[in-house]
C-alpha cells in the first residue's frame, strides 16, 4: 500500500517530457562543444569572488573527505565520490535541464541521437517534479512488446535498481546493455493497480522516428516522434514518396514529441519556408545567432500541425517558425513550452565525462520567447477524455486528428 501511494503521488499532474528509451534527447542540444585549455566558454575570471568560493569548497571537501577516513566503516570509491560531487553542483543550479554525465551516462547520450540501440524498445515519459517514468508507447515488434508490456506502465526496478526518483537518461543506462543479454524489470500497472515483472532480452532496435501515409482525397498524414540526426533524412524520404502519391495536403504530427537536435529542426523547417526567420538564440550576455530559411523549401501544399501539452522543445520550434509564417494552422492543445537550449560539454580529463547546459533561450520569428507559455493553437481541440485511457487510438477514434483533417480539406480549397 506504501508503495502504491508513492506511485499514485508521482502521477499528480504536471507536464512531462517524452523520451524514447535510449534513442532521443528530452531536451534541445545545440552541439558539442569539444573544450580546450585555455578560452574556455563559461569559465569564471580569475576574480577574489572566485578564489574565495574556491577556497570555501575546496576546505569543505577536504574537511569531508578527513571525516570519512577517520570514521567511515567501509572502503571509499573515489570515482563514485568524483562523480557525486560533480552530480550535486549541476543540481545546485536548480536547473532539470543541467545535469553532470559520468563516462557511462555519456556514452549513452553520445548514441542516444543515431536512431538505433540495444534495448527494449518502449516510449517513455518523465514528469520533471516527481521524475515518475511512464511508459506512453510499445513498440511493434520490440521485446518490451513480447514480454507484455504496455503503455501506462510505470518504471519501478530496472535491474535491480531503484529507478522511482532517478533521472532518465541515467535509468537508460541500466536499461540499455549488450545484445542479447536480459534485463529485469518492475513496473506498476496503474490501471490494475498490480506490479510486475519482467525479464526483457535486449536486442538492436532501430528507431523509425517519421511515419507516413496518404489519407482520403490525397492527404498526407505524417507523424515525428522526436528529432533525432536521422529524422531529417526520413522525414524528406516520406515526404518526397507521399508527393509521388499525388499529396495535396500535409497533416504533421508532432503530439509527444519531445524534441531533439536543433539541426534537424532547422532542415526541416526549410523544407517548407523560402526565406525568413526560422528561430534565434539568446545568451545571458546577448549573445544573438540566428537561423534562417536557406531559400530552399519546395513543399508548397497547404499544412496543419497537431500539437499537444508534450510537445516540446524543437517541436515548438518547428510548430513556431510554422505559426508565425503563416505557414500551417496549428490544431491541438498549447505545446509544454520549453523555450531555452542545452549544450552538452565533454570535460577536460581522462573521465571521459561531460555536463550537458542550459546557455540560451530561443525565440520565434516573431520574436517570443515561450519557455513556460508554450504555443497555442490557432484551433484548440483537447482529445477526448474517453480516449485518454486507451492503449491505441485509430484514426478515426483521433477527435484532434478529424479536426485537423477538416482544416485541411477546407485549406486545400482556397
Amino acid at each position: 500500500m506504501e508503495d502504491e501511494k508513492k506511485f499514485l503521488k508521482g502521477l499528480i499532474c504536471g507536464m512531462v517530457l517524452t523520451l524514447i528509451l535510449g534513442c532521443c534527447s528530452f531536451v534541445l542540444v545545440q552541439g558539442i562543444l569539444r573544450l580546450k585549455k585555455s578560452n574556455t566558454p563559461g569559465t569564471m575570471p580569475d576574480s577574489n569572488q572566485y578564489a574565495q568560493f574556491e577556497s570555501k569548497a575546496l576546505q569543505k571537501i577536504r574537511t569531508l573527505r578527513g571525516y570519512i577516513d577517520a570514521n567511515f566503516l567501509y572502503d571509499v570509491d573515489e570515482q563514485q565520490m568524483l562523480d557525486q560531487i560533480s552530480k550535486g553542483m549541476m543540481a545546485s543550479l536548480n536547473d532539470p535541464y543541467s545535469v553532470y554525465y559520468d563516462k557511462k551516462a555519456f556514452e549513452t547520450m553520445m548514441q542516444s541521437t543515431n536512431g538505433t540501440y540495444f534495448g527494449i524498445g518502449v516510449q517513455v515519459s518523465q514528469d520533471p517534479k516527481t521524475k515518475v517514468s511512464t511508459i506512453i508507447h510499445v513498440f511493434q515488434g520490440s521485446p518490451a512488446e513480447e514480454v507484455g508490456m504496455k503503455a501506462e506502465d510505470i518504471f519501478v526496478e530496472v535491474a535491480g535498481k531503484d529507478v522511482t526518483q532517478m533521472e532518465l537518461t541515467e535509468m537508460i543506462t541500466y536499461v540499455k546493455g549488450e545484445e542479447g543479454t536480459k534485463v529485469p524489470i518492475k513496473i506498476y500497472r496503474t490501471s490494475e493497480k498490480k506490479y510486475y515483472d519482467f525479464e526483457v532480452q535486449r536486442r538492436k532496435v532501430e528507431i523509425t522516428t517519421v511515419q507516413g501515409k496518404l489519407l482520403d482525397q490525397k492527404i498526407g498524414y505524417v507523424v515525428v516522434s522526436e528529432f533525432d540526426e536521422v529524422t531529417t533524412k526520413q522525414f524528406q524520404q516520406t515526404i518526397d514518396e507521399l508527393k509521388k502519391q499525388g499529396m495535396q495536403g500535409l497533416i504533421i504530427d508532432l503530439r509527444n514529441n519531445p524534441g531533439g537536435l536543433l539541426t534537424s529542426v532547422v532542415s526541416m523547417c526549410d523544407m517548407f519556408l523560402k526565406e525568413g526567420m526560422i528561430v534565434y538564440t539568446k545568451t545571458k550576455n546577448g549573445a544573438k545567432e540566428e537561423y534562417t530559411a536557406t531559400a530552399t523549401g519546395d513543399t508548397k501544399c497547404p499544412m496543419v500541425l497537431l500539437v499537444n501539452g508534450n510537445s516540446a522543445s524543437a517541436s515548438e520550434i518547428f510548430a513556431g517558425a510554422m505559426k508565425d509564417h503563416k505557414r500551417a494552422t496549428l490544431v491541438g492543445t498549447t505545446t509544454f513550452g520549453k523555450g531555452i537550449v542545452q549544450r552538452l560539454i565533454p570535460l577536460p580529463g581522462n573521465d571521459q565525462d561531460a555536463i550537458k547546459i542550459t546557455i540560451s533561450s530561443y525565440f520565434t520569428p516573431s520574436g517570443v520567447c515561450i519557455h513556460g507559455v508554450g504555443i497555442v493553437p490557432d484551433v484548440v481541440v483537447p482529445l477526448d477524455e474517453k480516449l485518454a485511457t486507451l492503449p491505441v487510438i485509430t484514426l478515426e477514434q483521433d477527435n484532434q486528428l478529424q479536426e485537423a483533417i477538416k482544416q485541411i480539406k477546407e485549406k486545400c480549397k482556397e
